[in-house]
């Protein structure tokens, strides 16, 4: 049947057609009683006659009514009036997967996100023991606001729980009429659903798979050139290499997507919810690595981790506009914070006398520095909306990379030699030599490179092109200065901050100076290094970022005048610097991303039972020298560095209550 605006079902009144298949018409709808704008989903009339469809229709509408989640479309009412049988749903306002594939496949950090709250939503039914059975991308929509809704649970059926030592029967009186059915949507079923055998929740976790295969790729794990060939292809044939598509992927998530698409359920996740903790493990969003299955499982030993290796290994790195105003709505922009992994088999390469990671100007990739299994350093470059990280070649030994202006080069320090590298192909070139081991720089936007080793006595200056390097400033004895350093151009490539160390007060302080004539003023006092970051009404206003007693900071500065403009307000985190060194280590963008290392690097400690499940976290970090679980389990003792003084003593922590004192 059709609905005209205006037409009525039951209290519901209708609005507008919103579109139809095989299993129902969907209306736009206004609830009169609670004032609201719901979606009705019709059955049609033939259907509606039918039996199976019309116990097909209320076994979706039981189901969705049973979970109340928030990645499952909710339900309000289920009514029959005048021989039509009708469910009330929430109106959703977004797009389905199949529609933003159309684009090709998503960058690897959405698809992720994604399909974590898919997972979240395939948890939810599962844990109610109701299996989707028809999981693709045409049944998951993504809202306006980022949320994600699992819809269609048409084919949804109640199962028992997941025995491991045989398949799970189906309960319910559809049981004997659908065995030997094959119930699905080609291309996305599992082996078990082609065979037309009873499933279970692992089969929508083969589903998940080529879900999340397709978001990533762009392309259909299973799909042929007939029906018959993609049916025989997920029973015999694996998916194929990601690589064939021309992108990267981090090895956690080549193995979450293996595992998920394993034929044998038996060697799938045994569980929506185990997928969940692995999908989320490998985007960094915890600092336990993935659980991939039984043979992962921790012994009691080991169940207590240093959940915060992150916080020793990795940055942690935010997206903020640091006072700038969302165009949307006027209201300061809310940060995104998340955290970035050193690629396989590496480590980042913290060191005090320089920075080891820099944040393109653009705000788009960010170049770091890690440690090999051979020990040998290098620099790798990742984009912020992928997953994968990519070495480049020739940068063995680098440290201190800094990005060129236009966000395409980096200069680095490898050898004694001051380098650059086209990120986008080709070989590191050398610019020139280097007398410090450990120096620092900043690539100008019209006089070249300016660079400086921790402790040296002058500022260089290498001309746009090459060429021979310079002396640009020197320490001021006048001032009792005994070294500068941490050079920073502001964006007139011309002025520059940098870092000025006063013997007497052993204390550095920033001041600012130009390359042509040298002179220079006062800013900031008894603090780190500082960046510029330029403001939303014009480049030359903005803020310089300086870390001060653990704090970052940023002071409102007008660049074009030379001039602080306001006073220094916390810019929303602590940050680990070293005051006398002059390091801080952070780096913004000019569009006002920031990445920045723990302000602790310490550990977290938190604890997992046998089966690797978490189970909390205890609130303190520190420097964890040795750690002991008492024989009943119930808690844990430790000889703990305090992050502040640097003396140790003994801590106890309480597992139970997860309390450390």
């Amino acid at each position: 049947m059709s609905l005209s605006t205006g037409a009525r079902l039951g209290p519901y009144e209708i609005l507008a057609p919103l579109g139809a298949g095989g299993m129902g018409e969907v209306y736009k709808a206004r609830d009169p009683k609670l004032d609201r704008l719901v979606a009705i989903k019709v059955l049609p009339e033939h259907l509606a006659k039918d039996p199976d469809a019309l116990a097909r229709f209320e076994r979706e509408a039981k189901a969705l009514a049973a979970l109340q989640h928030a990645n499952v479309l909710g339900i309000f009412d289920f009514l029959t009036e005048g021989g039509v049988a009708f469910a009330v749903m929430e109106l959703l306002d977004g797009e389905t997967l199949r529609s933003l594939l159309a684009g090709g496949p998503l960058p690897q950090r959405r698809a992720l996100e994604i399909a974590i709250q898919v997972a979240h939503g395939l948890a939810a039914a599962h844990g109610k023991g109701i299996v989707h059975r028809d999981l693709k991308p045409e049944n998951v929509i993504v809202l306006k606001d980022g949320r994600v809704k699992i819809l269609d649970f048409g084919l949804a059926k109640r199962v028992q729980p997941v025995d491991l030592n045989g398949p799970t029967q189906a309960i319910g009186a559809a049981q004997s009429t659908e065995k030997g059915m094959i119930l699905g949507t080609l291309g996305y079923m599992s082996p078990e659903q082609v065979r037309g055998e009873t499933v279970d929740a692992r089969s929508d976790i083969f589903s998940f798979g080529t879900l999340l295969f397709e978001l990533l790729t762009g392309e259909r794990a299973f799909a042929r050139g007939s029906a018959a060939d993609t049916l025989a292809a997920i029973l015999k044939e694996d998916p194929p290499e990601f690589e064939a598509s021309g992108r990267q992927l981090p090895g956690p998530v080549r193995r979450i997507l293996a595992h998920c698409m394993e034929k044998d359920p038996a060697r799938r996740f045994q569980g929506a919810q185990d997928l969940t903790f692995a999908l989320e493990s490998a985007v960094g969003e915890s600092g336990s690595a993935p659980a991939l299955g039984p043979s992962t499982r921790p012994s009691r030993a080991a169940s207590l981790r240093r959940a915060g290796m992150l916080a020793l290994i990795a940055a942690g790195v935010f997206a903020g506009w640091l006072g700038r105003r969302s165009a949307s709505n006027g209201e300061p922009a809310r940060p995104i914070r998340f955290e970035l992994m050193a690629p396989e088999g590496t480590q980042f390469d913290w060191r005090e006398q320089q920075n080891s990671f820099a944040i393109s100007p653009d705000g788009r990739r960010i170049a770091f520095v890690v440690v090999g299994s051979n020990g040998h350093r290098s620099l790798w470059v990742r984009p912020l909306e992928e997953l994968a990280a990519i070495a480049l070649p020739g940068t063995e030994g680098a440290a201190a990379p800094f990005w060129s202006p236009d966000s395409r080069s980096l200069a680095f320090f490898a050898s004694k030699k001051l380098k650059k590298i086209d990120t986008l192909g080709g070989q590191p070139v050398t610019l020139c030599e280097v007398p410090d081991a450990y120096p620092s720089g900043s690539w100008g936007s019209q006089h070249g490179i300016i660079f400086a080793g921790v402790a040296a006595p002058g500022i260089t200056l290498l001309p746009e092109g090459g060429g021979t390097p310079r002396p640009v400033l020197k320490a001021d004895a006048s001032r009792q200065e005994i070294s500068v350093g941490w050079p920073s151009f502001l964006p007139d490539g011309r002025h520059f901050l940098y870092l000025g160390r006063i013997e007497s007060e052993r204390q550095p302080n920033v001041r600012v100076a130009n390359t042509l004539d040298c002179q220079t003023a006062a800013l900031v006092s008894n603090c780190s290094q500082a960046h510029f970051v330029p403001g939303s009404s014009h480049r030359g206003s903005g803020q310089i970022l300086f870390a001060r007693e653990g704090s970052l900071l940023a002071q409102p500065f007008d660049a074009d005048r030379l001039k602080i403009t306001g006073e220094a307000i916390p810019a929303g985190q602590e940050i680990k610097h070293h005051l006398f060194i002059g390091s801080a280590n952070c780096s913004a963008s000019d569009n006002g991303f920031l990445a920045s290392r723990d302000h602790r690097g310490l550990d977290r400690l938190a604890w997992f039972d046998r089966n690797g499940k978490p189970k909390g976290t205890l609130p303190v970090s520190g420097k964890f020298r040795s750690i002991q679980i008492s024989p009943d389990a119930l808690k844990v003792v430790t000889n703990r560095e305090d992050p502040h003084t640097g003396h140790a003593s003994l801590w106890v922590g309480d597992l139970a209550r997860g309390v450390f004192t």
